[in-house]
């Protein structure tokens, strides 16, 4: 059986520390609201960093179709090169990173070449390493693009 009305007000009520049932379940509210409102304003704040910009210059900026055409090709690159890093990160179960150190264990390297052959093995760390090389570049490009200057209050 579920919480009935009478005990969702007085938890409210002890939670808050209001004597009034209608006082604690507007703080609670307010509370709730206040969450939501951090919530959306850091992903604001992210998309400001990541753009480099407020949402009314990025939206004058979309005007702009050499901007438009310029962020959905490398933006489509990143995503193609992440979905490939996911690939080898489920492949073999752990990041790159991980992946790296443990090359120095020589029973997991015997493990893998003898499971995949050397080249294989030699192949997929190069690609990996290169796909991941190759997000940190392109993503350091997309900060190029983006002003210098500290963005704007949002609107």
């Amino acid at each position: 059986m579920g919480i009935t009305r009478e005990q969702l007000l007085e938890l409210a009520r002890q939670i808050t520390g209001q004597a009034d049932y209608d006082a604690a379940v507007g703080e609670t509210i307010k509370g709730y609201i206040a969450k939501k409102l951090a919530e959306y304003e850091r992903a604001i704040r992210r998309y400001e960093r990541k753009y480099g910009m407020s949402f009314t210059q990025f939206t004058a900026k979309l005007q702009d179709k050499q901007f438009v055409q310029r962020l959905e090709a490398e933006q489509g690159i990143v995503k193609e090169y992440e979905r490939a890093i996911r690939r080898y990160e489920r492949k073999y179960g752990m990041s790159f990173t991980q992946f790296t150190a443990k090359l120095q264990d020589k029973q997991f390297v015997q493990r893998l070449e003898a499971e995949q052959g050397i080249v294989k093995l030699e192949d997929d760390y190069f690609e990996w390493e290169g796909l991941i090389s190759e997000v940190e570049y392109l993503r350091r490009k997309m900060q190029e693009l983006t002003p210098l200057s500290p963005p704007a209050a949002s609107t």
